[in-house]
């Protein structure tokens, strides 16, 4: 093909991608879109609706009235939710009843993260008196039975639309999608456009969707049709940032063909502090998903054994201090994206999980209180006297055991899976006795042996152990021998990529006057997400203070100087536990002194402390080359001459 059939080609696919995206001069009209999800017993009242919609300019759909005979009716709701541009949940005392319903709940929850923030996309409607599912509490509902409830409803199905107009409208001013989509078929291969996918801020969707396509042309289609005038911008960034010879020879922006970046300076000042989102220290929950970034590797892998058709393993998650394990456990459902999937987290520092009975009742209570979240009926488990903490006071055990068979007919009958996350799991281990059988002042061996029955026994139950030590490391009884299949995970330090966004996604109105700069917080903190939320923090709170937006070297070592003061606790770890006993300080004092890196071969004698600080990942070696895994702990060792 010569230059100019190829020149031709790409103006087609070009063409056909504008306008499959909306931008073209003469788009097809289109009726808005309204999936309306229903109990079956409330059909002749959601008709109703239906009918209003369709005459007033809408394009509904309903199973009954849309799914024609003969068709495979899951992968039509399933297409239909996805090409809707509204969906309606229509609730009733009956909705609970409804395993369908609630899958068209959980598939359009997961929609819903899909769209911008800003549009409305998915609006319960009570069609009487009922109690609104806790997945659905945080929209705006609508009593579909109140007075001018019809007119409130088109009214804000309306403005909505009109509000997207306008967003799309200031699209097609400022920037020329046709140069933007040829730029991108043009210059980026198949995994730089996943990358640049993974990147867009508040697109984590679009990472999910476009890691299995395999079209340069649905990926491009993929990223442009869901995005934002912000997320343009971010875009031409990071085009800008990885291709810049190829973005010099488009030109994106309408009119003059030029950016119109508003460049924050030392002389401008603020008009308000930045907001400061970092989490130091603590868990990151799942609302903050600004600051939780990466993991999908963990997700993957958990997900992959979840769906094994054979037998499913115990999963333990391990990992050093600090690494975002507890956080990784937390945003599970974020990370898997997964409808059919429900997280329960334990954790093992809680007294609540420190004897037979404590553990099995709050166990219960923690599945039920998900089940119920995620809208499952479990009346039925109430009524068997699960819910009584008094059911567990003489055999917890037995209690427990027939909790899970009923539990798990009731995940079969829905199509759920049961992950029970039990993190920081050493500290059951350190609470067991050496009793047997119901005794309810500690955990016993026989709480252990019933878990791995139901994990062998009940499928739809798989179950996760969180911490620092492998099974073999623990002391109480014998783990290994117990859960004899265990698929360790480990969850390290951060790729630099997810790293990098850390420390410039989340706050994006705070700039770096040179890359050298992100790349010198990279290399200090060896990519250790505890030490890079302290950073990013750190920048943030000295910005603040001294009234600009812009990180200079000078603010970079005032942030870098308040982390070895503030995070003391953190180094100290290091240095008191993870290198406890005289060979391990004396090698990391060794490492410390080369700035370069020591030899192998200066440790004779001291291999075993090398090889155990390159296990606990204080150091690292390279083709026989001991380094720092987070040469900041150089500073701060420095810092306290008292140590070396």
């Amino acid at each position: 093909m010569n230059s100019s059939d190829l020149s031709g080609t790409l103006s087609h696919w070009v063409e056909k991608l504008a306008r499959f995206l909306g931008f073209a001069d003469t788009p097809p009209p289109v009726k808005p879109r309204v999936f309306i999800s229903y109990a079956p017993p409330d059909y002749d009242r959601v008709h109703r609706l239906y009918s209003l919609l369709l005459r007033e300019g809408f394009d509904p759909w309903m199973d009954r009235q849309d799914i024609t005979l003969g068709t495979e009716w899951q992968p039509a709701i399933s297409e239909a939710l996805s090409r809707s541009d509204f969906v309606l949940v229509c609730l009733s005392s009956r909705s609970s009843e409804s395993g369908f319903l609630q899958r068209e709940i959980r598939f359009a929850l997961q929609l819903s993260q899909e769209r911008p923030r800003r549009n409305t996309f998915l609006i319960p409607l009570r069609l009487e008196e009922c109690e609104v599912p806790a997945p659905l509490r945080r929209f705006q509902w609508l009593n579909l039975y109140e007075p001018h409830a019809n007119e409130r409803l088109l009214g804000r199905l309306r403005g909505a639309l009109e509000s997207q107009s306008i967003a799309s409208g200031d699209v097609k001013t400022r920037y020329d999608i046709d140069n933007i989509s040829a730029l991108l078929l043009e210059n980026l291969d198949i995994e730089e456009l996943r990358k640049l996918a993974y990147d867009l801020p508040d697109s984590r969707y679009l990472y999910q969707r476009a890691a299995g396509l395999t079209s340069k042309f649905e990926m491009v289609a993929v990223l442009l049709k869901a995005t934002t005038p912000d997320q343009i911008e971010f875009l031409l960034d990071w085009v800008e940032r990885y291709r810049p010879e190829a973005y010099g020879r488009h030109h994106p922006y309408r009119l003059d063909g030029t950016r119109q970046k508003m460049i924050h300076g030392d002389g401008y000042g603020l008009s308000k502090p930045l907001d400061n989102p970092y989490v130091v220290g603590n868990p990151i929950q799942p609302e903050n998903t600004r600051v939780f970034l990466g993991r999908f590797d963990i997700a993957k892998a958990i997900l992959a054994e979840i769906r094994r058709a054979s037998q499913r393993p115990s999963i333990l998650l391990y990992g050093r201090r600090r690494m975002g394990k507890t956080s990784a456990i937390l945003n599970m459902g974020t990370l898997i994206q997964d409808t059919t999937l429900i997280t329960v987290y334990v954790s093992g520092q809680s007294a609540r999980f420190h004897t037979n009975r404590h553990f099995c009742y709050h166990l219960v209570q923690e599945i039920a209180r998900r089940l119920s979240e995620e809208s499952v009926d479990i009346a039925a488990l109430r009524e068997a006297g699960f819910l009584d903490e008094a059911a567990f006071a003489s055999s917890p055990l037995l209690t427990l055991a027939r909790f899970f068979e009923q539990c798990e007919d009731l995940l079969l009958g829905r199509s759920l899976h049961c992950l029970v996350a039990i993190d920081e799991y050493e500290e059951i281990d350190s609470h067991i006795g050496i009793s047997t059988g119901e005794d309810s002042n500690s955990i016993t061996r026989d709480l252990l042996l019933e878990l791995r029955d139901t994990m062998q026994h009940r499928p739809h139950f798989v179950f996760l152990f969180a911490g620092t030590h492998f099974l073999r490391d623990l002391s109480a009884v014998d783990w290994t021998s117990i859960f004899i299949n265990v698929k360790t995970l480990h969850v390290s330090f951060l790729d630099r990529r997810d790293s990098r966004a850390l420390l410039t996604r989340p706050v994006p109105e705070m700039v770096y006057s040179d890359d050298s700069l992100i790349e010198k917080i990279l290399g200090l903190t060896g990519c250790q997400p505890f030490l890079l939320q302290a950073t990013a923090s750190e920048l943030v709170n000295c910005l603040n203070t001294s009234a600009t937006r812009v990180v200079t070297a000078r603010i970079l070592q005032l942030a870098i100087d308040q982390v070895l003061v503030k995070q003391n606790t953190y180094f100290d770890h290091i240095w008191d536990i993870e290198c406890n006993g005289p060979e391990r300080k004396e090698v990391l004092a060794r490492v410390i002194r080369r700035n370069s890196g020591a030899r192998e071969s200066e440790f004779l004698g001291n291999e075993a402390a090398l090889r155990d600080l390159v296990r606990r990942e204080v150091l690292r070696s390279d083709q026989g080359t001991v380094r720092l895994t987070m040469p900041l702990l150089r500073q701060w060792m420095r810092k306290n001459q008292h140590i070396l």
